[in-house]
This record gives structure tokens, C-alpha cells and sequence, in this order.
């Protein structure tokens, strides 16, 4: 039951709607009726209310001042006022508050009855959002939460970064985070929860499926989530998940386990689901060898690009043919690098030039590639890159001008005619901070002076600064200010 505290000074009132909640069939448990604030705040204090209706005048201390201390107090417990036609002044001051709902008086059922819906929903959706912040702890640390077993899933969203930083700009990260919550909510099994939790950066996410119904596999259900997800998405999913479920005290070390293993078995360009669990797992083998890499070197060190296209172009097709692991991948890109290095030794050793891929296709990296060789050789002739790069420039302008639209890495990539990993290393070179960061950090900028204005509207200052979800914008701005938008001065 949901327990309810009535703050009213008229008792005839407060009973009525104590017996109106009573019988409404509703989850719903009257705990305590207080005549004014002062009286309700130990119970708030307490943790004793769960949801809270109250007047607005009243001796001592009036609703007003009650949401007032409660916001002062951080007291986040969904409230109701009430309210007769002669005071709405007052009850329109008590909305800055983030009242879920008011009533009229005289109190009715039928008045009563939207209110308790919309408060049942309030509860229900902060109680999930408390048992995901708990959970979020727990993938973390090893904090205990509840007994029980689960199974879990690691899933990898494209390309695995070599680095913690989030090489997704934040409408990418919006765009498939929408998809894996509808995806999910389409698997509606009966008697089945499950939480799906943001990891470390922006490509990983945590699946745990409660499974405590008979005969439930959640292998399948997990299996039948990773081919919705993969249909619907425009690049690479990596789910890793174990044959069978696990404590949920320990999914802080089995996440760690599941990253680990991804890392070394995901394919790259491939969508692949992967059962862990075999102590005798081993790192894939490399059956190519070093096969092909020979002639790379030799048209770098001649600096025949013809042929030098012409045989990437065919190894990395043989790399694709035999579903190569991204990290096997990755480093035999290093060694085709180091064969730059040893060939423009001395401009790569003066400006700390290196490669790092940001695509998820085949196609795009032999692009990348022949880019990155062209942007070598073509700097080597003219000796060297300037200290302030006058693209980095450019690019911070257009981002300065453009960081409220959906901007995403193709977008700029067209834009300046490079690829963006080119693009991502001299921005963060010349400024410290990825594109994506430098634009998130605009758009906070930007949302700070809207709302410091008079009467400004959290969804207006969402959708000024590039996102149309005030939902996700608010959780955006808290986890980078500390606060919510509309607690904001």
C-alpha cells in the first residue's frame, strides 16, 4: 500500500477525503492526518509519507511553506493540493513546486479519482527509478540489494572505444537509448521485470531480467531482445550474457567479466550474441598471420598508393570474410600505423601524429585508412602541422553555431571533408575535449542563461538546445549541474 499523509486544519474535510481514498480501490493507505505543516514535516522527515495531500491556508504553517520546506529539504514526495476557487492565486504559486496534481473543493469521487491514477504512476515510475539508481550502484560496487538471481546481459552499442571517451555526440546517444527502451518494452512477458541500466560510457548497457517464475529461460528472452535491438539498429550490437543466472549481489564482478569478454570475442562490423561462462574460453586465434601486411609495407615505403589502396582494400576484405575480432583487427591496423611511423619518422615524431578508428563498417575503415595516408603524406610534403590548427578553429565556429541541431559524426565528416576520427583527434588536440563534449558543454552553457530567465519553461529550453525529450534533457542537465533544470537560479 502506498501510505498518504492529509495536511488539512478542517477536520470535517480531512476525513472526508480520508474515507474518499479509503474506498477508491486504489493502493492507497491514509497514515496520518496533520492540521498544518508543522505537524506533517516529522512524518515527511521520516521517510513515514509516501504521497501527501495538502491544503493551502492553514494556522501555523500553510502549504505553501510546507512545499517550500520540503524543496529546501530535498523531500521528494509526490503532493496534492487542495484548494477551494478563492485561493487558486495561492495554489498557482504552489506550482513552481512540482505539484502532481490539485483539487477542488468540495472534494468528490469522481474529482478524486484521475488524481489517484496520476499519483499511483508518479509512485510507481519514481519507485523504478530507485530500484535503477540501486541497481546502477550495484553494477559499480558490490552493495547488496536484495537475495535473488537474475541474468544479465553486457551489450555494446558499434564500435569499442580503446579509451573511455564518449566518441558518440548526444543526439546519437539519445537516438539509441529510445530504441533499446521500446525495444524492451515489446518483449511484455508476463511476471517478468527487467531494468535496463546505462554502463561507462556511451556504447554499453546492462540488461538484468528478474527470473523467478518457473520455467522461465532467460536465454531466450535475452536472445529474443538482441534480435529486436539488432534489427532496429543502424550499426553493430555485441550482447554477452551467461548460460545461466547469477546473484544479483555479484553483478558489479560479473559486469566486469561480460566487458572483459566482449572486448576480446566481439566481431568487428558483425552483430554477435555470446554465452560466457567456460573457464576454458580462450582469445580467438589469428589464422590470417601477418599475411597481406607485407605489401602494405612495402607500397607505404615506396609510397605507391595505387597499389597500396588496392591491397587494403583486399585484406580488409579478407579480415571481414573471416569475422576477425575488433581488438585482433585493431591491432594489425596498429602495425599498418607503425609502418607509417617508420616511413615519415620524422614529421610523426614532431607532431604526435596516430590513428585511431571511429566507423563500424569494413567500407568505412578502408575510407579512414586511405584518408589517414593521404593526410600523412600530403602534411610530410608541406612540413609538418601548425600548432593552432586552423581546422580545429573551424570547426569549434560551426560548432558554436550549430550545437542546438541534431549534428552527428557523418554530418561534420561532410562537412570538412575528413573522417571523423581525423577530425576527433585534432579537435580534442587543439582544445582538450572530444566534439561531443564540447558540445554537450554548449548546450549546458546555452540551457544555464534560458532558464535563469523569468518564467522559462524546462520543455522551451530543451528543445532551444537541441533536445526534444524534456524527460531525457532534465536527466542530462542533473547529472552535469547537480541539480534539476527546474531547481535551477
Amino acid at each position: 500500500m502506498i501510505r498518504v499523509i492529509i495536511v488539512e486544519d478542517e477536520p470535517l474535510t480531512a476525513n472526508a477525503l480520508a474515507i474518499l481514498i479509503q474506498k477508491s480501490g486504489e493502493p492507497f493507505e491514509v497514515v496520518h492526518i496533520a492540521e498544518n505543516g508543522k505537524e506533517a514535516l516529522p512524518y515527511l522527515r521520516s521517510g513515514t509519507a509516501e504521497v501527501v495531500f495538502t491544503d493551502i491556508r492553514m494556522p501555523i504553517m500553510d502549504g505553501i511553506t510546507l512545499l517550500k520546506c520540503m524543496q529546501d529539504e530535498h523531500i521528494e514526495v509526490p503532493t496534492v493540493i487542495i484548494s477551494g476557487y478563492s485561493e487558486f492565486d495561492y495554489a498557482r504559486q504552489a506550482l513552481k513546486y512540482q505539484v502532481v496534481d490539485y483539487l477542488l473543493k468540495p472534494l468528490s469521487r469522481q474529482g478524486l479519482a484521475p488524481v489517484l491514477e496520476r499519483l499511483k504512476n508518479v509512485y510507481e515510475k519514481r519507485s523504478r527509478d530507485k530500484l535503477m539508481t540501486l541497481l546502477s550502484a550495484n553494477v559499480s560496487e558490490e552493495k547488496p540489494i536484495q537475495p535473488g538471481k537474475c541474468y544479465m546481459a553486457v551489450i555494446a552499442l558499434g564500435l569499442l572505444p580503446s579509451t573511455p571517451d564518449d566518441l558518440l555526440l548526444p543526439g546519437n546517444k539519445h537516438e539509441y537509448q529510445v530504441i533499446m527502451e521500446d525495444e524492451l518494452k515489446k518483449l511484455n512477458y508476463e511476471g517478468i521485470s527487467s531494468w535496463l541500466i546505462h554502463g561507462s560510457s556511451s556504447i554499453e548497457w546492462i540488461l538484468l531480467v528478474e527470473c523467478f517464475k518457473d520455467g522461465f529461460s532467460g536465454n531466450l528472452y535475452l536472445q529474443s531482445y538482441f534480435e529486436n535491438v539488432r534489427k532496429s539498429m543502424d550499426i553493430p550490437v555485441t550482447f554477452a550474457s551467461y548460460k545461466s543466472g547469477i546473484s544479483i549481489n555479484s553483478i558489479g564482478t560479473a559486469r566486469k567479466k561480460l566487458r572483459s569478454f566482449i572486448y576480446k570475442q566481439a566481431v568487428f562490423s558483425k552483430s554477435k550474441f555470446f554465452l560466457a561462462g567456460n573457464e576454458n574460453e580462450t582469445t580467438p586465434s589469428d589464422l590470417q598471420g601477418n599475411k597481406g601486411l607485407e605489401d602494405l609495407y612495402s607500397c607505404i615505403k615506396r609510397k605507391e598508393k595505387k597499389a597500396f589502396d588496392m591491397i587494403l582494400k583486399n585484406y580488409l576484405k579478407s579480415c571481414e570474410e573471416s569475422e576477425m575480432t575488433q581488438a585482433l583487427l585493431f591491432r594489425k591496423i596498429q602495425m599498418i600505423t607503425e609502418y607509417y611511423r617508420e616511413s615519415f619518422s620524422a614529421f610523426l615524431e614532431t607532431t604526435n601524429f596516430y590513428f585511431e578508428p571511429s566507423c563500424c563498417t569494413y567500407e568505412e575503415l578502408y575510407d579512414e585508412l586511405l584518408d589517414f595516408y593521404s593526410v600523412i603524406t600530403k602534411q610530410n610534403s608541406e612540413g609538418g602541422i601548425l600548432k593552432s590548427n586552423p581546422l580545429a578553429r573551424e570547426i569549434k565556429g560551426y560548432l558554436d553555431q550549430h550545437f542546438a541541431e541534431n549534428l552527428t559524426n557523418e554530418h561534420l565528416s561532410k562537412k570538412f571533408g575528413f573522417v571523423p576520427s581525423y577530425l576527433g583527434r585534432i579537435f580534442k588536440k587543439e582544445y582538450g575535449s572530444t566534439i561531443g563534449g564540447y558540445i554537450l558543454s554548449r548546450r549546458i552553457d546555452e540551457s544555464k542563461k534560458l532558464l535563469s530567465e523569468k518564467d522559462a519553461m524546462v520543455k522551451d529550453v530543451a528543445l532551444s538546445v537541441g533536445y526534444s525529450d524534456p524527460y531525457y534533457f532534465s536527466k542530462v542537465f542533473k547529472k552535469n549541474v547537480g541539480c534539476w533544470p527546474s531547481d535551477y537560479h
